[in-house]
């Protein structure tokens, strides 16, 4: 909780003076640091885990992997990631796997990306689309975005963050004609949810 608050610090006070730590008060925290920037304390706590003998699950994972991600520290989390089947026997999911999308696409390692969801053995989710759509709009990438967008829509086609992502991708391009049809294709799906509703 106070992690989620931005006080770091006191989660991490409480989580010391805790006398049973487990592997969710394990998870929180790497979390809770990683939520506040602090990633080299949050992959820390992952290390005093393993030391401590405390197994981490999926979902320490994803708070591991999403670390990396957002540090851009690409060989760290490949290693993570495939710890998690070769040490730990945890299969990877959606999320490991949007994670790493992610992580790929932040450091501008767009077609390596773009190759690892095409060799994932699970088909990819709007997590994982939108993870690589997120790299488009930091590089710029506009036709791949398009794809991706069509790929987000056929899977939920009320997305309208999708749109909006889209938009921004135009507007770095001065695309403005672009922009507005996406901004007709948003409102016009708002509109939709309303006949809905009414």
């Amino acid at each position: 909780m106070y992690a989620k608050c931005g006080s770091a610090e006191q989660a991490f006070g409480v989580f010391q003076r805790m006398e049973c730590k487990d592997v969710f008060s394990y998870t929180a925290m790497i979390v809770g640091f990683a939520m506040n920037g602090e990633v080299e304390r949050a992959l820390d706590i992952f290390v005093g885990m393993k030391m401590v003998g405390i197994k981490p699950d999926e979902v320490t994972f994803v708070g591991v992997l999403s670390t990396c991600s957002h540090a851009e520290m690409v060989e760290e989390g490949w290693r993570h990631f495939e710890d998690m089947s070769k040490v730990y026997n945890l299969e990877p999911q959606t999320e490991h796997y949007g994670c790493m999308v992610d992580l790929l696409g932040r450091a501008g390692l767009i077609s390596e990306a773009e190759v690892f969801i095409a060799n994932m053995p699970i088909g990819p989710d709007a997590f994982v689309w939108g993870a690589l759509l997120g790299a488009c709009s930091i590089y710029g990438k506009v036709e791949l975005g398009e794809a991706i967008v069509k790929k987000l829509v056929a899977i939920e086609p009320i997305r309208d963050g999708a749109y909006i992502l889209m938009s921004n991708i135009y507007s770095s391009a001065n695309r403005w004609k672009e922009i507005v049809c996406k901004k007709f294709k948003i409102i016009k799906n708002q509109l939709s949810i309303l006949d809905q509703t009414v």
